[in-house]
C-alpha cells in the first residue's frame, strides 16, 4: 500500500523483490546489473510501472520530498504505522449474502449481553466522565489509535478518563441489521 496515496495493490515475489533493490537511491541501470537473469529492458519496465503506480518515485522530486517526510514523521511508528494508513478511511459495504448470512445467524442463536459482570469480585467506582468539548476532543473521538503508557504513576482519576476515552462506551451506533451498538 501507498501510505501517501492510499493506493494498493497485489504484486508477484518478482516486484517485491524489485522494490527491496529500489529502496536507497540506484540508478536504474544499476538494478539491472543486481537482476542478472534478467534483460535490463525488462527491468526498467518493472520500474517503469511501479513509478507509473505512485509504489516508487524518482529522486529529487516533490513525490520525494514528501514521502521523505512521512519516513521521517512516521519513522518510530512503522511498520506499525502501515495498519493506521490502511484502515483509514476504508469504504466497507456489505453484500446480500452478508446480511442474509448475519439474519440467518441472529435468529438462531441470541445475541450476547452488551456488559459482562462478574459476581464477588472487588469494584472499584470510577468517575463518571463526559465527553469534552472542542476541536482536540472531536479528533481524539473520531480516531482509534495506539497507545502506550509509562510506568509512572497515574491518578484515580486519569485511570478513569483513560479508561473512558479508551474502552468506555462513548455513543450509540444504530445499525440496520444489529440494532442499537456501543461505540
Amino acid at each position: 500500500m501507498n501510505y501517501q496515496t492510499l493506493v494498493s495493490a497485489s504484486a508477484d515475489p518478482e516486484a517485491v523483490r524489485l522494490l527491496h533493490l529500489l529502496g536507497d537511491w540506484i540508478h536504474p541501470l544499476d538494478v539491472s546489473a543486481l537482476l542478472p537473469e534478467y534483460r535490463p529492458k525488462s527491468v526498467l519496465k518493472g520500474i517503469q510501472e511501479l513509478l507509473s503506480k505512485g509504489f516508487l518515485v524518482k529522486e529529487r522530486t516533490e513525490e520525494a520530498k514528501r514521502d521523505a517526510l512521512l519516513a521521517s514523521v512516521w519513522s518510530s511508528w512503522l511498520p506499525h504505522g502501515s495498519f493506521h494508513f490502511a484502515t483509514k478511511d476504508v469504504d466497507f459495504s456489505w453484500s446480500t449474502w452478508q446480511a442474509h448470512r448475519y439474519r440467518q445467524y441472529l435468529t438462531k442463536s441470541s445475541q450476547p449481553s452488551f456488559l459482562k459482570s462478574y459476581r464477588n469480585v472487588p469494584r472499584i467506582k470510577l468517575a463518571t466522565e463526559q465527553v469534552a468539548d472542542g476541536e482536540f476532543a472531536r479528533v481524539l473521538m473520531s480516531r482509534r489509535t495506539h497507545r502506550d503508557f509509562s510506568r509512572g504513576y497515574l491518578p484515580l482519576s486519569a485511570v478513569s478518563k483513560l479508561l473512558y476515552y479508551t474502552w468506555g462506551v462513548t455513543g450509540k451506533l444504530n445499525t440496520p441489521l444489529f440494532g442499537p451498538l456501543f461505540r
